[in-house]
């Protein structure tokens, strides 16, 4: 049990960060399209909070690799919402760009931002597993009287 519990403060510490990452990337992608960024606090929690229930979700499964049916379902439910949200939020930047007509350098630096952002999506379950993993494997001290 605390392994499991040691999995899920890591992976959600580990959520955390890459959700600010990713926060930051989608600010950039606003700046580069020439759009004035609009920051709200309320916003960037919940996108950060996404972030931290997959990379949690995922890093507290990882214990439960024993019951694969398991681990699977709390992975796929608590990384849905993350991997839906890159992927519309990566997709619009994209069809955006091209309506707009954005060319060049500009059009080029918003696929990449894009392409970030998704990227992050879909690694953030993964890289919670791999740490719950770890964390979870670890030889717990013990006491002997």
């Amino acid at each position: 049990m605390v392994g499991v519990i040691r999995a899920l403060v890591f992976g959600a510490l580990l959520g955390a960060v890459i959700g600010v990452v990713a926060r930051l990337l989608m600010r950039l992608v606003a700046l580069v399209a020439g759009d004035e960024p609009a920051f709200t606090w309320g916003a960037s929690l919940a996108i950060v909070g996404l972030f931290v229930v997959s990379a949690a979700g995922a890093a507290a499964a990882a214990p439960l690799a024993s019951r694969r049916w398991l681990a699977a379902l709390v992975v796929l439910a608590t990384s849905f919402p993350v991997l839906l949200m890159g992927t519309a939020i990566g997709l619009g930047e994209v069809v955006a760009a091209i309506d707009e007509g954005i060319a060049g350098a500009a059009r080029l630096a918003l696929f990449v931002l894009a392409i970030g952002i998704l990227g992050l999506a879909f690694a953030t379950p993964f890289l919670g597993w791999r740490l719950g993993g770890r964390r979870a494997s670890r030889p717990q001290p013990t006491v002997v009287a």
